[in-house]
């Protein structure tokens, strides 16, 4: 490539948006740390706003916090649960921030291979059965609890159905569309077959 032609290159980046470091400047200011995002996010949430992902943060630290408050004020039974769930959010977050520090690192530095981490979105509201299913069950215990009254006892022996069934539901959805895959590839595959 000619001398023009990467000058022409360089423009071209320029004017799209892109960063170039140059060979004067020995730091890339887009750059985040890792260590230091894994660092910062022993407070739940703190990592992934440092890296620019403020819905994930956010949604991380919510998360962290409900199931702590949560397993505080909760049942014998249950607490335990909450507060092991709790623990598991807070790794995941340690583990995340350090991981999208990388990625987007990477992708700022404009690796072919990698895309920039894209950062949570809010769940659509067209329409769920599943989704439906579970917060009217959600609402309905919640509201037999707190309006007549009923004892959430049950719970702390029957919570593991619910893991399960979702467990269920994913299995029979990923059978489905490994099926459906492969029926698009024996489809494809059979029209390349046929004579022209």
């Amino acid at each position: 490539m000619s001398e023009y032609e990467e000058q022409g290159n360089r423009a071209a980046r320029a004017a799209a948006g892109m960063w170039e470091p140059s060979q004067k400047q020995a730091f890339d200011p887009r750059r985040k740390s890792p260590f230091l995002a894994a660092v910062l996010s022993i407070i739940p949430g703190i990592g992934q706003i440092y890296i620019g992902y403020y819905l994930r943060g956010f949604v991380t630290a919510g998360v962290f916090l409900l199931l702590v408050m949560t397993s505080a004020e909760s049942h014998r039974e249950l607490g335990p649960i909450l507060a092991l769930a709790a623990f598991f959010v807070w790794v995941f977050n340690l583990i995340d921030a350090g991981r999208m520090a990388a990625l987007y690192n990477h992708a700022a530095a404009g690796s072919d291979r990698i895309e920039m981490p894209k950062d949570l979105k809010l769940p659509r509201l067209g329409g769920s059965i599943m989704g439906g299913i579970v917060l009217m069950l959600f609402g309905g215990i919640a509201l037999s609890y707190t309006k007549f009254g009923y004892s959430l006892d049950w719970l702390g022996l029957w919570w593991p159905v619910f893991p399960l069934a979702l467990g269920v539901y994913l299995l029979a959805r990923g059978a489905m569309d490994a099926m459906a895959a492969h029926e698009k590839k024996a489809t494809l595959e059979q029209g390349d077959d046929t004579p022209a």
